[in-house]
């Protein structure tokens, strides 16, 4: 299992689009995601993007008594960059010079690519549509604004992961007492996944595959997965993110089929925030993993690693 200092992550993030991704609200996304950004501001200006709502608790406009979550703020830095929506841009002390307006509206209001001229916070409204996003970020990278793009992506979901072809990405997770069973059972599938191979030739989506070869498009649910023929032993998908399978039913499916992806989208590795767990614990949990695993730098910044 290679557990390296979170600290190791920053360079790897730097002049790429990541996504930072959790299982659910808590799992410890957006605080990573807030330490990324302050680390990452060595690097050159950082652009922030999310899907849906990040209320920053100290932005402009806001009080943190009464916001829903108590949430790190996301302060930009001169040149840092924000897609967000044009009230919430007046709203914030950054002093955003607009860059862009980005097609697609959302409930509060047009959406834009603004650059912070100093710095301040800001409530990141992310939008309806894919579309929109990967709009975002082709502009910003062609236009040469910034290299480096962080993607707070949506509570639970995982596929906003497919919308953007040049994408990585990082899991989170919080681990406590009370969910290292189900913490556990949850990596192991998303280690799988993330190692499904590519497509064989002899599969082809065009309707020439063997009998006992299926390929489809669009989410893998239960319902799905319930009806393939009984012969089935290959499967290819579009990618991991559209698979909706509980950790039992993905065992069940994998047991007699071989599961194929059309496109494999790259993890940098889990983020593992620990809850009232001693960190000795919490090693001796993740020693079966093999694929890289950070250490919230948060939670154990202050203890030196061996």
């Amino acid at each position: 299992m290679p557990i390296v200092p979170a600290s190791a992550i920053i360079p790897q993030l730097a002049q790429r689009l990541t996504a930072f991704c959790g299982f659910s609200k808590g799992s410890g996304k957006t605080t990573a995601f807030s330490w990324a950004l302050r680390a990452l501001h060595a690097y050159g200006p950082v652009s922030l993007m999310t899907i849906g709502t990040h209320h920053s608790a100290t932005a402009a406009g806001s009080d943190a008594r009464n916001s829903h979550t108590a949430l790190p703020q996301l302060r930009l830095m001169p040149g840092d960059l924000a897609l967000t929506t044009l009230p919430q841009a007046k709203l914030s002390p950054a002093s955003f010079e607009i860059m862009a307006i980005v097609p697609g509206r959302t409930s509060q209001g047009r959406l834009i690519i603004g650059r912070a001229q100093r710095s301040g916070c800001i409530n990141l409204i992310g939008p309806e549509h894919f579309s929109s996003l990967r709009y975002a970020a082709d502009l910003i990278l062609r236009e040469r604004w910034s290299k480096t793009i962080l993607l707070d992506g949506a509570a639970s979901r995982i596929t906003q992961l497919s919308a953007l072809p040049s994408l990585q990405f990082i899991y989170t997770m919080q681990i406590a007492p009370d969910n290292i069973s189900s913490s556990l059972e949850r990596l192991k599938m998303l280690e799988e996944l993330v190692r499904l191979e590519k497509k064989p030739a002899s599969v082809s989506y065009a309707g020439e595959s063997p009998a006992n070869a299926i390929s489809i498009a669009g989410p893998l649910t239960d319902s799905i997965a319930e009806e393939l023929p009984r012969h089935t032993d290959r499967l290819v998908i579009d990618d991991f993110s559209k698979v909706f399978l509980s950790a039992g039913q993905w065992q069940r499916l994998i047991k007699n089929t071989a599961v194929y992806v059309r496109r494999r989208i790259p993890m940098l590795g889990v983020l593992i925030i620990g809850r009232e767990i001693e960190r000795r614990e919490l090693l001796s949990q993740l020693n079966d993993f093999d694929m890289p695993i950070f250490i919230n730098p948060l939670e154990y910044q202050a203890m030196p690693f061996s």
